[in-house]
């Protein structure tokens, strides 16, 4: 009997291995500055050209721009990641300070409440919104405006990066990159610990302002959050 439950701890204990190693393998792959070999599919077989063939001798400068170029666009909207919007505007929906003394006397913190509105077709069909969603300001006091402004599209949701109250977590996003759990963990190991924030103080030193968006928060990453 003791051994039979050993042999199933065994067998658990490399399955959980397996993927372990093989999510962090496809991470650092796709993350890593380093080139991998891969062999090239043949995608001329029997000496047959690739298609689509977009350019041959005769096309021309008003081919591509009238013709061809529109039809790709099209195809890439429809099929890959949909349509752009032909007019947009941010508006904003509300405004905060929620700290005049953050990181240690240095920085000066702000919440906007945005929303984007979308047109699509004519000028003249109706508009849509996007989901409002954050941006916080942080800019150093020890330097007046104008300032430079760096624009960061975080990995991780505003309330792991600035940890002030004010800041809501996105009541229909549970991922997140503070505890201890194996998300966390494995966001750290592979991307270092500047994926949850910046060196903030560092920048404010510099005198630069930073104000952060968390994408996920009006561009959904799921098909049902979008519907």
């Amino acid at each position: 009997m003791g051994n039979a439950k050993l042999s199933q701890t065994f067998k658990l204990f490399f399955v959980v291995l397996f993927v372990v190693l093989g999510s962090g393998a496809g991470m650092l792959i796709a993350c890593s500055p380093v080139g991998f070999v891969i062999i090239p599919a043949n995608n001329k077989p029997q000496k047959i050209p690739a298609r689509p063939l977009l350019l041959d001798a005769q096309t021309t400068r008003l081919d591509w721009e009238n013709k061809i170029k529109p039809h790709l666009l099209t195809q890439l909207q429809e099929h890959v990641y949909g349509y752009s919007p032909h007019r947009a505007q941010t508006m904003v929906r509300g405004y905060k300070v929620l700290s005049e003394n953050a990181f240690n006397g240095k920085g000066h913190v702000e919440r906007y409440q945005l929303q984007g509105e979308l047109s699509f077709g004519t000028l003249a069909s109706t508009p849509r919104q996007t989901r409002p969603f954050q941006m916080v300001v942080v800019r150093p006091l020890a330097k007046k405006m104008p300032l430079g402004v760096i624009l960061y599209q975080s990995f991780c949701p505003l309330h792991n990066v600035i940890s002030l109250e004010g800041i809501s977590k996105p009541v229909y996003i549970s991922f997140g990159c503070a505890g201890g759990d194996f998300s966390s963990k494995l966001m750290h190991f592979v991307f270092g610990r500047y994926i949850v924030r910046p060196p903030i103080e560092n920048v404010l030193d510099a005198g630069y302002a930073l104000a952060f968006i968390y994408p996920s928060e009006y561009v959904p990453d799921s098909a049902i959050y979008g519907a």
